[in-house]
Protein backbone atom coordinates (compact mmCIF):
# COMPACT_ATOMS: atom_id res chain seq x y z
CA UNK A 1 0.00 0.00 0.00
CA UNK A 2 2.60 2.53 0.78
CA UNK A 3 4.36 1.71 -2.26
CA UNK A 4 1.02 2.43 -4.62
CA UNK A 5 0.53 5.15 -2.31
CA UNK A 6 4.04 7.12 -3.15
CA UNK A 7 3.41 5.86 -7.05
CA UNK A 8 0.49 7.73 -7.33
CA UNK A 9 1.82 10.78 -5.21
CA UNK A 10 4.73 10.93 -7.71
CA UNK A 11 2.55 10.27 -10.68
CA UNK A 12 0.22 13.73 -9.25
CA UNK A 13 3.45 14.87 -8.82
CA UNK A 14 4.96 14.76 -12.27
CA UNK A 15 1.05 15.75 -13.69
CA UNK A 16 1.26 18.67 -11.45
CA UNK A 17 4.41 19.47 -12.60
CA UNK A 18 3.55 19.42 -16.88
CA UNK A 19 0.46 21.46 -15.59
CA UNK A 20 2.49 23.86 -14.36
CA UNK A 21 4.88 24.35 -16.81
CA UNK A 22 2.46 26.76 -19.07
CA UNK A 23 -0.74 26.91 -20.98
CA UNK A 24 -0.20 24.27 -23.62
CA UNK A 25 1.10 21.80 -21.35
CA UNK A 26 -1.76 21.80 -18.89
CA UNK A 27 -3.90 21.87 -22.35
CA UNK A 28 -2.37 18.82 -23.30
CA UNK A 29 -2.16 17.03 -20.34
CA UNK A 30 -6.17 17.59 -19.38
CA UNK A 31 -6.50 16.58 -23.25
CA UNK A 32 -4.55 13.13 -22.64
CA UNK A 33 -6.90 12.54 -19.30
CA UNK A 34 -10.11 13.11 -21.99
CA UNK A 35 -8.46 10.86 -24.63
CA UNK A 36 -8.14 8.19 -21.65
CA UNK A 37 -11.34 8.89 -20.28
CA UNK A 38 -13.01 8.62 -23.55
CA UNK A 39 -11.38 5.36 -25.17
CA UNK A 40 -12.01 3.33 -21.36
CA UNK A 41 -15.94 4.99 -21.58
CA UNK A 42 -16.61 1.03 -22.31
CA UNK A 43 -15.18 0.09 -18.77
CA UNK A 44 -18.98 0.60 -17.54
CA UNK A 45 -20.36 -2.48 -19.18
CA UNK A 46 -20.56 -5.69 -16.64
CA UNK A 47 -17.62 -7.59 -18.47
CA UNK A 48 -15.51 -5.19 -20.85
CA UNK A 49 -13.33 -6.73 -23.50
CA UNK A 50 -10.04 -6.48 -21.52
CA UNK A 51 -8.97 -6.14 -24.88
CA UNK A 52 -10.72 -3.23 -25.69
CA UNK A 53 -9.84 -0.79 -22.78
CA UNK A 54 -6.74 -0.18 -20.03
CA UNK A 55 -6.24 -2.08 -17.13
CA UNK A 56 -7.40 -1.65 -13.76
CA UNK A 57 -4.13 -0.02 -12.76
CA UNK A 58 -4.19 2.12 -15.31
CA UNK A 59 -7.51 3.78 -14.42
CA UNK A 60 -6.65 3.45 -10.71
CA UNK A 61 -3.32 5.44 -10.91
CA UNK A 62 -5.23 8.31 -13.60
CA UNK A 63 -7.86 8.77 -11.05
CA UNK A 64 -5.53 9.07 -8.21
CA UNK A 65 -3.42 11.36 -10.19
CA UNK A 66 -6.77 13.54 -11.26
CA UNK A 67 -7.85 13.71 -7.66
CA UNK A 68 -4.99 14.66 -6.53
CA UNK A 69 -4.44 17.53 -9.23
CA UNK A 70 -8.54 18.29 -7.56
CA UNK A 71 -6.71 18.79 -4.11
CA UNK A 72 -6.29 22.31 -3.67
CA UNK A 73 -9.90 22.99 -4.61
CA UNK A 74 -11.74 20.17 -2.86
CA UNK A 75 -10.60 21.51 0.50
CA UNK A 76 -13.60 22.65 2.89
CA UNK A 77 -12.27 26.14 3.04
CA UNK A 78 -10.97 26.93 -0.30
CA UNK A 79 -11.77 29.53 -2.60
CA UNK A 80 -11.08 28.11 -5.90
CA UNK A 81 -13.90 25.86 -5.42
CA UNK A 82 -15.87 28.77 -6.61
CA UNK A 83 -14.46 28.59 -9.73
CA UNK A 84 -15.71 25.25 -11.15
CA UNK A 85 -18.16 26.11 -13.75
CA UNK A 86 -21.11 23.73 -13.66
CA UNK A 87 -22.37 24.49 -17.04
CA UNK A 88 -20.01 22.20 -18.07
CA UNK A 89 -22.05 19.37 -17.88
CA UNK A 90 -25.22 21.17 -19.93
CA UNK A 91 -23.04 21.44 -23.05
CA UNK A 92 -24.54 19.53 -25.70
CA UNK A 93 -23.11 16.32 -27.24
CA UNK A 94 -21.66 17.87 -30.26
CA UNK A 95 -19.08 19.97 -28.42
CA UNK A 96 -18.25 17.50 -25.26
CA UNK A 97 -17.18 14.80 -26.41
CA UNK A 98 -13.64 14.22 -25.72
CA UNK A 99 -14.27 12.64 -21.97
CA UNK A 100 -17.24 11.68 -22.17
CA UNK A 101 -19.71 8.95 -24.22
CA UNK A 102 -21.40 9.98 -26.81
CA UNK A 103 -24.48 8.42 -25.55
CA UNK A 104 -24.03 9.86 -21.95
CA UNK A 105 -27.18 11.53 -20.96
CA UNK A 106 -26.16 14.98 -20.20
CA UNK A 107 -27.42 16.73 -16.59
CA UNK A 108 -29.43 19.41 -17.30
CA UNK A 109 -32.59 21.07 -19.51
CA UNK A 110 -33.73 20.03 -22.95
CA UNK A 111 -32.16 21.61 -25.67
CA UNK A 112 -34.44 24.78 -25.96
CA UNK A 113 -34.80 25.30 -22.20
CA UNK A 114 -30.81 24.92 -21.85
CA UNK A 115 -30.41 28.00 -24.26
CA UNK A 116 -33.16 30.25 -22.24
CA UNK A 117 -31.30 29.19 -19.09
CA UNK A 118 -27.42 28.46 -19.54
CA UNK A 119 -24.57 29.74 -21.83
CA UNK A 120 -22.39 26.99 -22.31
CA UNK A 121 -18.85 27.53 -23.44
CA UNK A 122 -18.39 26.65 -26.94
CA UNK A 123 -15.59 23.85 -26.94
CA UNK A 124 -14.14 21.87 -23.77
CA UNK A 125 -10.76 24.17 -23.90
CA UNK A 126 -12.96 27.19 -22.98
CA UNK A 127 -13.12 26.27 -19.47
CA UNK A 128 -11.02 26.44 -17.01
CA UNK A 129 -8.60 23.97 -15.83
CA UNK A 130 -10.16 23.94 -12.24
CA UNK A 131 -13.31 23.11 -13.98
CA UNK A 132 -12.42 20.24 -16.32
CA UNK A 133 -9.92 18.39 -13.49
CA UNK A 134 -12.78 18.00 -11.53
CA UNK A 135 -15.35 16.82 -13.74
CA UNK A 136 -12.72 14.66 -14.95
CA UNK A 137 -11.92 13.30 -11.61
CA UNK A 138 -15.59 12.59 -11.20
Amino acid sequence: RQQNALLQSQLGQAMLSLCRAGPQARNEVMDWCAKALQLNAARDQTQPSRHAVARDGFMVNLSAALLFLCKPFLAPNSDKIKLIDPTLVCTDKTTLSKAYPDDLTRLGPTDEAQAALVRPKPTEEDYNFVTRCFFYAL
